[in-house]
């Protein structure tokens, strides 16, 4: 009986443990203010990721949609900068075409729409803040970051630091 309740343990906890921790929520949350809406245009796959640590791109979180088109919600909570990467899949006569970015975004007003859409050539990403009358206003002072891979996914997605002074 003891073996059984050890394996028992051994596997709660082990299961516990590759749970993953998420730092978003797909409803709302009081411990999760902030709003970020993501919409892509029909006909793309679109993965989007957050990262915990805004400055360094470590933490990653993926929210991944793995349908033709995205309009959804999540909650996040406030820190000062929101640092996240899209990643679209576009089906084409010979397969799939990708297109992927980066971005850090002040996050002052709490909410953020980001608008994804492609054509043939590229992939645009649209980023919009509340302002103080409640109006979607284009973010102007948004950082595109240069994305990396890191070693066996544990290290920084991105090659430069987020600089304050920039943003």
């Amino acid at each position: 009986m003891k073996t059984f309740n050890l394996i028992l343990f051994t596997s709660i906890f082990l299961v516990g443990c590759a749970a993953p921790i998420t730092f978003y929520s797909k409803s709302p949350d009081a411990g999760k203010p902030g709003k970020v809406h993501f919409m892509s245009q029909e006909g793309a796959y679109t993965t989007i990721a957050l990262y915990e640590d805004s400055d360094t791109c470590t933490g990653i979180q993926r929210v991944s949609f793995f349908q033709p088109i995205v309009d959804q919600t999540i909650y996040v909570s406030y820190k000062e900068h929101l640092t996240f990467s899209v990643y679209i899949n576009l089906p084409n006569n010979t397969g799939f075409e990708y297109a992927s970015s980066m971005y850090s975004v002040p996050f002052e007003s709490g909410e953020v729409k980001v608008k994804i859409s492609f054509d043939e050539q590229k992939m645009y990403t649209g980023i919009y803040k509340r302002d103080e009358n409640e109006s979607w206003v284009p973010v102007t002072n948004f950082l595109e970051r240069t994305p990396k891979q890191p070693f066996l996914e544990s290290g920084s997605w991105c090659e430069d630091q987020l600089s304050t002074n920039n943003t």
